[in-house]
Parts: structure tokens; sequence; C-alpha cells
């Protein structure tokens, strides 16, 4: 089957920073902003990408590995994806209860050794790589993820953007 996929990577942080006034200064402020947004096209060039996978995945103490090498993960329309570049993934961790908190990454076979990040109740994590993309091979294939909470269950929203070649 044919599928056409356009991605939108949208990433923006601002702040406003007021000092309070005094009879001098009139409420000086300090407005910070970041804007990282980034549209992929369709295809396997850099900034494209033909594959997507998101789902929701429930974790425990035991890590679980996505495997993006053996396609195992499928799309929405049940097309198995085998990864050879990831140009996105996306984490956020559905809790909101204060200590529940996710490691990614880290894993031995995780993709481009990214190091292990911990992600926090009712937060998220993007990693991106839009023009030169994370490769994915036999050896390091994975995204690791477990829960760190006492004995809970922790649900998981996961959304991976890459390449298929």
């Amino acid at each position: 089957m044919s599928t056409e996929l356009a991605t939108t990577l949208a990433l923006n942080l601002s702040a406003v920073h007021t000092e309070a006034a005094t009879l001098s200064t009139p409420y000086p402020k300090d407005k910070p902003a970041i804007d990282a947004a980034k549209s992929l096209a369709d295809g396997t060039d850099a900034n494209e990408a033909d594959y997507v996978y998101h789902g929701r995945v429930s974790l425990t103490a035991d890590a679980t590995t996505l495997n993006l090498y053996d396609g195992s993960l499928t799309d929405k329309f049940r097309n198995a994806q085998t990864f050879a570049s990831v140009r996105a993934v996306l984490i956020k961790n559905r809790s909101t209860t204060t200590g529940e908190y996710i490691l990614a990454y880290g894993g031995a076979n995780d993709i481009a050794s990214l190091g292990q990040d911990k992600i926090g109740p009712d937060s998220a994590n993007l990693k991106t790589a839009a023009v030169d993309g994370l490769p994915v091979t036999a050896g390091n294939y994975g995204i690791t993820l477990s829960a760190v909470a006492s004995g809970a269950t922790l649900d998981v929203d996961v959304m991976i953007v890459g390449c298929s070649n």
C-alpha cells in the first residue's frame, strides 16, 4: 500500500520576565523566545521522512525496548516499518503523580547512543535529527523505556518519525 507523510516538528519556548516597577522604571520586561519549528516532506533524503509510528505503551520497572529494525512496529494502516534512520522521537509521560518518571534511552542497543533521559510526570522529551537522521542498525535498533514508580504501571505516548532507507 502506498502512503504519503507530511510532518511538522514544532517546538517553541517563550517567557515573559517582569521586574517590579520603580519610580524610574515602569515594569521592565525580558521576553526570551526560541522557535525550532521544522517541516519534513515525504521521502528519505535530508529533511524528509516516510515512516511514522505512534502508540501508547504501558511501562513497569522492567525495561521495554521498541525495536525499530525488525519490522515489529506498524503504522495505523498495519504496514510493517523497518526504520533505517530516525528524524524525531517524542515521548510523553502521561502520569501526573509526583515521583512517577520514565527512563528513556540508555539501553545497550539503543539508537545513536543518546544516553539516558529522565522524563518527569506530565512532561515530554523530544529528540530530533531532521537533516541527517539517527541511524538504525542491527546493533543499534531500539528505544528503551522503563518506569520508575513504586510498583505503578505508567502510560507513555510515543511518536517516532523516520525513514525506510
